[in-house]
C-alpha cells in the first residue's frame, strides 16, 4: 500500500494518460516520481528504472507511447 506522501507526489508528478486497447474502461496513467516512473492502469500497476524501460513497457501492454490523451512522456 502506497503511503500519503507517494500518493501526493504522484498526483503532482502525473504526466501522461493512454487508452488501454484491451480494457477500455480503465485509463493507464504515467507518473514521473523522482527518478523513476510509475505505470497505474487501474486494475494493475507497474515501474520503470528510466524512460527506455518505460517505453518497452508501454510497448508491451499495447499502449502508443507517441499518442497519450493527456500530457507526454518526456
Amino acid at each position: 500500500m502506497k503511503s500519503f506522501k507517494e500518493l501526493s507526489e504522484m498526483n503532482r508528478g502525473h504526466i501522461a494518460s493512454f487508452e488501454q486497447p484491451d480494457d477500455p474502461e480503465f485509463e493507464l496513467q504515467v507518473y514521473k516520481m523522482q527518478n523513476k516512473y510509475y505505470i497505474d492502469a487501474g486494475n494493475w500497476d507497474d515501474e520503470a528504472k528510466n524512460k527506455s524501460e518505460l517505453m518497452s513497457k508501454l510497448k508491451k501492454y499495447g499502449v502508443d507511447a507517441k499518442r497519450p490523451i493527456f500530457g507526454k512522456i518526456s
